[in-house]
């Protein structure tokens, strides 16, 4: 059985190498399978460092296949673009700093064997940061919240996916990319697996709040109507704090207690905020309609390199696409 392993690489030509090395060493004790490693170099700003590496990485092994993105596109645009590459019988993605433990791949992949369309690793004392583990918690919420993500299961980067789903999101072409958001359209049977959590072999994550509020926002405006269904919640509570208000003013003439300006200028504050959000809130959809129409690209691939498998009489030389 073929096992597609897709890498978004950011930064990591340091870390890719030894991910490699493990993977490849997991794979000589499961004679079953063989592996194909899809390594994307998502716009690393290291001067060409981590292109160089895992571009040498595909030449020199015609299980690996190098794809360079023309910028930074974000992680879920990297995920994408190896998904277009990605022949295995069963897709598993997973980070690149050495977080991520090889033998797990085979604990996914037997997941998916037995039946469950998705497999994520449930991390057992995550190695990051108190604000790491606060967002990622936070995360998890507001999947539940507007994708109705059920409560009990657990989110990862380290997931393998069956053919059902993989073929479902070669289909996926919006360029705000949500994949978990999409794939819950299209299935329930997603289990967590548990599984040890590793240190960092260097550096630090480069996941920021920046970059966690615009994932909210891709799953949120195009996958959900909770924001248009808040705003109809604040409305009715808007309305009900204007009957109080206006009911409060009454009271306080009738004391001769006046009070009204206060009144007056609270109401008029409270209706502007609310109507400047729902206009906000509705301006994200249309404008992400928008762009979508406009047909901008999930991610831009400036170069792909990988081996052809060595031929008899034949030299390994690397292909460009």
């Amino acid at each position: 059985m073929l096992i597609t392993i897709a890498i978004p690489c950011y930064k990591s030509f340091r870390t890719v190498p030894v991910v490699v090395d493990d993977l490849r060493s997991e794979f000589s004790r499961h004679p079953g399978y063989d592996y194909q490693i899809i390594l994307v170099n998502d716009g690393s700003p290291d001067q060409g460092e981590t292109w160089r590496t895992i571009s040498a990485l595909a030449k020199k092994d015609p299980g690996i296949t190098a794809v360079d993105l023309s910028r930074n596109f974000g992680q879920a645009a990297a995920k994408m673009a190896a998904l277009e590459h990605a022949d295995g019988d069963i897709l598993v993605y997973m980070d690149d700093d050495g977080q991520h433990d090889p033998a797990g791949v085979f604990r996914l992949v037997e997941a998916v064997e037995n039946g469950a369309d998705v497999a994520i690793a449930a991390f057992q004392g995550k190695q990051h940061s108190i604000f790491k583990r606060f967002t990622s918690r936070l995360n998890s919420e507001m999947l539940r919240i507007t994708v109705q993500k059920p409560k009990d299961l657990k989110t990862s980067s380290f997931t393998a996916y069956n053919r059902f789903i993989i073929d479902r999101l070669k289909t996926y072409r919006s360029p705000y990319v949500s994949m978990f958001a999409f794939i819950l359209q299209h299935t329930r049977r997603i289990v967590n697996v548990p599984m040890e959590h590793q240190a960092r072999t260097e550096g630090q994550s480069g996941y920021t709040l920046k970059k966690l509020f615009k994932l909210w926002g891709d799953g949120m405006f195009c996958f959900s109507t909770v924001p248009l269904k808040l705003i109809m919640l604040g409305a009715v509570c808007c309305g009900g704090l204007g009957f109080l208000f206006l009911l409060s003013s009454l009271i306080l003439s009738i004391l001769s207690m006046g009070g009204q300006i206060c009144l007056i200028l609270g109401t008029m504050f409270l209706i502007g905020s609310l109507i400047l959000l729902s206009q906000s809130l509705l301006g994200e959809y249309i404008g992400r309609m928008y762009m979508t129409q406009n047909q901008l690209p999930q991610y831009t691939v400036r170069e792909v390199i990988s081996a052809e498998p060595e031929s008899e009489g034949a030299n390994l030389e690397p292909v460009l696409q």
